[in-house]
């Protein structure tokens, strides 16, 4: 008797089978997996809940693994079956901790993970005599936690995700660094425990399929949709207000349509009803943001010209918005060639179109029509004119565009050298840098106690400086201006750079409240005969100082 071999529509049949039952089993399996593990999970979201109460430095410093391993400890010690001892566990080591000052630090503090691992896999299992049985019973409780991990932190980059698209779209800023810590650390420790033990659950019996089902249903589906209605609600806005979207735009336009072409085909596997009928509207809710980003492509080609970035991104796009198009008008048209038609599409825009030609057409376009609107070059072709009028950001442009041509070779730029000198001799008058540092500089100091900020950087004629629980905004316009007046000058005076040699401690060193700071750097920008401050870096700063 010949017995044939299972052909792969047989294995496609069987995987789409198993996914079918999963989706059904995974209500089941949640409801069964914590029906008798009710005080358990009340003690886990206790603990969770507390970590809403904490500041940031218990978060950050001290406490975090305390507050990841803790609930994970419970679940080892509940399935170890000794849940007599469960809170005595809980009480010597949260005690340990608090009272005698145990807490992970330097590199430590970065292998979080690898300890909640070690720790779970020794505490939940007994110490028997039979290594094989130890063993087989670590690999298949290790490979829970790793699904575990991975689930979570899909679902939370789900959620950080959402929360920048917001701020990048609608300029909402909901998650600050100190929220996201908070947030992490409360939901994964709730989060992590649960996850865990839903796979450790015996009915849990595909545990690679019910991740995959949980992946692509509960977090990406989802995720999905609610970029999409962001975007027509972002479009909307900017259509009201009559206003091009912002240049990144377009990449979450494109990341959800690829992600939304790949869902879908994912979807014809699982057959879930609620997102069939989802996804055949998808196409639809798609038009809007697609017109959206032709608009802003459209108008910065037109203003900036071509890159290659910009080429490759249209050519997404177009193949993209074809293939949704099909979906349209053609629901039943073969997935296989909308893959191909789109692949091949990329593959000849990479490989066989000359996008380096393009871009360098595409700029030199756009600075011959820069010249003729300054009069620069005449009927012939010739480059004649007065530069030293131009204005800053058109001085700006032309070496920007210039620059780029000769970097690639080209002809009209490599004979006209001789007017790029003088651009960049007219650029140096209108804009000198003035730079100033730290060293050779002494501090007489009393009674102060010297830190380090978390960071510092520059908005506009701010210096923006972040300590440990606030920030500190200075107008280093006004502090230049004060320190000028004190040599009976004006910013828009006629000195040079020992000028701020002779100001250069009272330039870096100066007081806020019961603060003094020491700039490392502070660069001062003349700009058409008119100094600004431009750029500083923090050194340290004093608390309480008394300056002498």
């Amino acid at each position: 008797m010949q017995i044939s071999k299972p052909s792969l529509f047989s294995h496609a049949v069987w995987l789409n089978f198993i996914l079918k039952r999963t989706t059904l089993q995974i209500p089941t399996e949640l409801k069964t997996a914590f029906a008798d593990k009710k005080i358990l999970l009340l003690t886990i979201l206790a603990f969770s809940l507390a970590t809403i109460f904490l500041n940031p430095s218990q978060i950050v410093d001290e406490y975090r693994g305390f507050w990841l391993l803790e609930p994970l400890l419970l679940v080892a010690i509940y399935l170890n079956k000794r849940q007599i001892l469960l809170p005595l566990y809980f009480l010597i080591f949260g005690a340990s901790l608090y009272f005698f000052g145990l807490k992970l630090s330097g590199h430590a503090s970065d292998l979080v993970a690898l300890y909640l691992i070690a720790f779970v896999l020794l505490f939940s299992l007994n110490f028997a005599k039979d290594n094989e049985k130890f063993i087989s019973q670590s690999l298949t409780r290790l490979l829970n936690l790793l699904i575990s991990f991975a689930l979570f932190h899909l679902f939370f980059l789900g959620i950080v995700a959402v929360c920048a698209g917001l701020n990048y779209l609608f300029g909402l800023e909901l998650l600050t660094s100190h929220r996201t810590q908070r947030l992490y650390l409360t939901l994964a420790s709730f989060g992590l425990p649960c996850l865990f033990i839903f796979f450790e659950s015996k009915f849990s019996e595909y545990r690679l399929l019910n991740f995959i089902k949980i992946v692509i249903n509960f977090i990406l589906n989802p995720l999905l949709i609610i970029y999409v209605v962001l975007l027509n609600l972002y479009c909307i806005y900017r259509l009201v207000l009559l206003e091009l979207p912002r240049g990144g735009v377009a990449y979450i336009v494109l990341a959800c349509l690829i992600a939304g072409f790949v869902l879908r085909g994912l979807n014809l596997l699982i057959k879930s009803q609620i997102y069939d009928q989802i996804f055949k509207l998808l196409p639809l809710f798609i038009i809007l943001p697609s017109v959206l980003l032709w608009w802003g492509v459209i108008y910065r080609v037109g203003e900036y010209g071509l890159s290659e970035p910009r080429i490759y991104l249209i050519a997404c796009v177009i193949f993209a918005n074809l293939s949704y198009f099909v979906m349209i008008f053609l629901r039943d048209f073969p997935y296989k060639f909308l893959a191909f038609f789109m692949v091949f599409g990329i593959f000849f825009t990479h490989f066989v179109l000359d996008t380096k030609l393009l871009v360098l057409n595409s700029q030199k376009e756009l600075l011959l029509r820069e010249l003729r609107a300054l009069n620069l070059l005449d009927s012939s072709g010739l480059l004649s004119g007065d530069v030293s009028k131009i204005g800053e950001e058109k001085l700006y442009f032309l070496q920007d565009k210039f620059d780029f041509l000769v970097e690639n070779g080209d002809k009209f730029a490599l004979e006209n050298k001789k007017f790029i000198v003088g651009l960049e001799a007219a650029e140096q008058k209108n804009w000198q840098i003035f730079s100033i540092d730290f060293s050779g500089t002494a501090i007489n100091v009393k009674d102060a106690t010297i830190k380090t900020p978390i960071t510092s950087s520059t908005n506009g004629d701010e210096l923006v400086i972040r300590l440990d629980h606030e920030s500190i905004s200075i107008d280093m316009q006004k502090h230049l201006e004060k320190a000028l007046a004190s040599l009976n000058l004006k910013p828009d005076g006629d000195f040079g750079a020992e000028v701020f040699e002779r100001l250069k401690e009272q330039l870096l060193l100066f007081e806020v409240g019961k603060r003094a700071f020491v700039l490392r750097s502070m660069e001062i920008v003349q700009e058409n005969g008119v100094y600004k401050f431009y750029d500083a870096s923090v050194l340290f700063y004093m608390e309480d100082a008394q300056l002498k």
